[in-house]
């Protein structure tokens, strides 16, 4: 009897522990949640999703509301554009083959109706993404593959229309994509919606790259250059990582009143459990503020002290919670968000000088290096702008140490997309023609 006494007593002891070091874990991860929450709110921004919310506007003032309603007719895989997207990565100054060329003819021919409505779409004055909450996007998932399709539609126009001399409508298919990044750009819609707004200006800046490569004279420069920068959007980048963590937030409180709702015994288990369920959201909130933290610095500096989350050594093995899972793979996703950003940002760069390049080139004006602001340094290397005679014609434009920064990279990656980018650092100036022929 008094072994079993001790048993019930040294069972109630270990129980009563137990139940100690649960509610002790549980303490702590709510104060860690609490702690991600308020720095998150100082350091990059509020967690009331409706600070992010655009206001309500009319659906046939909307353009996403427009392409929402389009996407059905978009064939989500589309090879022949998907080769024209392709093109615009190949050598700038190097015509397309008239094969391939009247193939994309053709194939913008049978799209024409469907062309038609994407300008249309783009021409609207607003572009409201979500309602108030930021749980119900009106671009899901599912017609992303359509919303790139969209721009690759928009990018075999400007490849055949400057292969057919029309300059207009390389201008204004330009344009268009220009308000497509702006749009989604400035819709806050995280980091989904960014992965969009990334690629379509990829597909831009490569667009213009081929355009002041084209050796042909342009009148419309000035509409170009208007359309590079009206596509860009101040600080986009970091009310991206403000509207994702806000995001992330309205779900997690969603899902605690749903758990609110649920049985005594259910309640009392989970006070139980050693984890937190929001530990994750913690652990994706100090990711992204941790990133924020980054967006001054150059990809040089902070790959130096953050490191590349592509070049990384996996981490070791051993113990891994919920939080710190969540907080290294979050941080490494939007990481690699802020390089490609930077990448950008540098591209956009290059495009201006190289617009302006080419205008001083046809008024017969020496090719001077006093291309950008006093003091301009790369976002990616900190480096100057360098203006270099090409052998094989024209100038080259880059920024000194950029590409080889991000050799390694190239290296270690078969991602296209990285490839991609790497051609977005050096751009080629040809000198206009005397006349268009």
């Amino acid at each position: 009897m008094r072994r079993l006494r001790r048993a019930l007593v040294g069972l109630a002891l270990l129980f009563t522990g137990l139940v100690a070091l649960s509610v002790g874990f549980k303490l702590f991860g709510l104060w860690r949640v609490e702690t991600a929450r308020a720095a998150f709110e100082r350091e990059v921004g509020p967690l009331d999703p409706a600070s992010y919310a655009s206001p309500a506007v009319r659906a046939e003032e909307n353009m996403v509301a427009a392409l929402r309603e389009l996407a059905p007719a978009v064939a989500p895989r589309d090879a022949e554009l998907a080769k024209a997207q392709s093109a615009l990565y190949d050598d700038p100054s190097t015509p397309l083959g008239a094969a391939h060329l009247a193939r994309l003819r053709e194939r913008l021919e049978s799209s024409a109706a469907v062309l038609a409505r994407v300008h249309a779409a783009v021409a609207l004055p607003h572009a409201v993404l979500v309602s108030a909450s930021l749980r119900e996007p009106e671009v899901s998932s599912r017609y992303f593959p359509q919303l790139l399709v969209i721009s690759n539609l928009l990018a075999a126009e400007v490849i055949v229309a400057l292969a057919d001399h029309d300059e207009p409508r390389a201008v204004r298919a330009l344009e268009a994509l220009a308000r497509l990044v702006r749009a989604w750009r400035s819709a806050s819609g995280g980091l989904h919606l960014d992965l969009i707004a990334r690629a379509d200006e990829a597909r831009l800046l490569q667009a213009v790259r081929r355009y002041v490569a084209s050796g042909q004279r342009m009148e419309l420069s000035d509409r170009v250059r208007i359309a590079c920068e009206a596509a860009e959007v101040a600080d986009s980048f970091p009310r991206t990582l403000a509207s994702e963590g806000a995001w992330v937030w309205g779900h997690a409180t969603e899902d605690s009143r749903l758990r609110s709702r649920t049985t005594a015994s259910q309640r009392a288990l989970a006070l139980l459990l050693p984890v937190t369920m929001r530990d994750a959201e913690a652990g994706t909130l100090d990711a992204h503020r941790e990133t924020r933290s980054l967006v001054d610095r150059t990809y040089v500096e902070w790959r130096a002290s953050h490191g590349d989350p592509d070049l990384a050594t996996p981490p070791a093995r051993g113990i891994s919670t919920p939080y710190s899972y969540i907080r290294r793979s979050v941080g490494d996703l939007s990481r690699r968000a802020l390089r490609s950003e930077q990448i950008l940002r540098d591209a956009r760069v290059l495009a201006r000088a190289s617009l302006r390049l080419r205008d001083r080139l046809e008024r017969g004006d020496p090719a001077r290096s006093d291309l950008l602001a006093p003091g301009h340094r790369s976002a990616v290397s900190g480096a100057a702008l360098v203006v270099e005679e090409s052998p094989e014609g024209g100038y080259v434009l880059s920024f000194a140490g950029s590409q080889e920064a991000l050799e390694p990279l190239l290296q270690a990656s078969d991602d296209h997309s990285v490839e991609r980018s790497f051609q977005l650092l050096r751009w080629r100036v040809v000198v206009p023609k005397a006349e268009t022929e």
